[in-house]
């Protein structure tokens, strides 16, 4: 397995060289996830997977004074109703 780190914006790989992309707490500090999300959404292969994860403001953890703090630091704030259309399979 190769695994790749960086910033979206600067990446160099060619269309569809993915099977699989991950971003793991990350969507919430992108300052436009929208973009992101369809640049990522082009570097997978036909069939590839989006593995996104993302704090949820509407469960009771996300509430606690302990998460404040995180929520605090996020560029965008989603919740399972407002996630970025993109996401959606197509």
């Amino acid at each position: 397995m190769q695994i790749e780190q960086g910033f979206i914006e600067n990446h160099s790989f060619a269309p569809a060289s993915f099977d699989m992309v991950i971003l793991w707490d990350v969507i919430e500090h992108l300052l436009d996830p929208l973009d992101a999300l369809c640049r990522l959404r082009s570097l997978l292969k036909p069939g590839g997977a989006l593995l996104l994860n993302f704090r949820d403001i509407d469960t009771w953890q996300a509430r606690s004074p302990a998460s404040m703090l995180l929520i605090c630091v996020a560029a965008c704030i989603f919740t399972p109703c407002c996630a970025p259309p993109c996401i959606q399979a197509r």
